[in-house]
């Protein structure tokens, strides 16, 4: 069934970016896809609808998601971010834990985990943050802004 949620994934591997595009197409969310940050700022900034929630990777070249997160926070505030990394020893990962444990989804991971931690930020009756009536009951969940992370190099 449609929803009215769009994501924006952002993922450099080829393979796992294709999974999660049909998890969540299948799901019925719209997608935009980019292979970087610098794609996922340039997707951003396109009239292209509203953008519901986005999911990136940590490590990326070209940038990676904590950056992206940063600039995020800056542009767009309020827009709720999920990373998604392998590297569960990393320092960038275990802050993200510290502040908040459903902001991150670990590799690998099921269609199924997918899915639950998406609805957690996107509840099936909610309405794309653009699209919000006066009704704050239908609002997103939003974690903490991402504006208050700083730029760290990922290691």
């Amino acid at each position: 069934m449609p929803t009215n949620h769009t994501i924006l994934l952002v993922e450099d591997e080829t393979l796992v970016r294709h999974f999660m595009v049909g998890v969540l197409k299948k799901a019925g969310y719209g997608i935009l896809e980019a292979r970087s940050a610098v794609e996922a700022k340039a997707a951003l900034r396109c009239p292209t609808g509203v953008i519901s929630l986005v999911i990136s990777d940590i490590q990326m070249p070209g940038g990676n998601g904590l950056d992206l997160a940063v600039d995020l926070g800056i542009e767009h505030p309020t827009l709720p971010l999920l990373f998604v990394s392998g590297l569960l020893e990393s320092v960038a990962v275990a802050s993200i834990l510290l502040r908040d444990r459903r902001a991150i989804l670990t590799k690998p991971f099921t269609s199924r985990e997918l899915l639950c931690r998406v609805r957690e930020f996107l509840p099936p009756d909610s309405m794309p943050l653009g699209h919000q009536s006066g009704d704050l009951s239908r609002k997103p969940v939003v974690t903490e802004p991402s504006h208050q992370l700083q730029r760290r190099k990922v290691r």
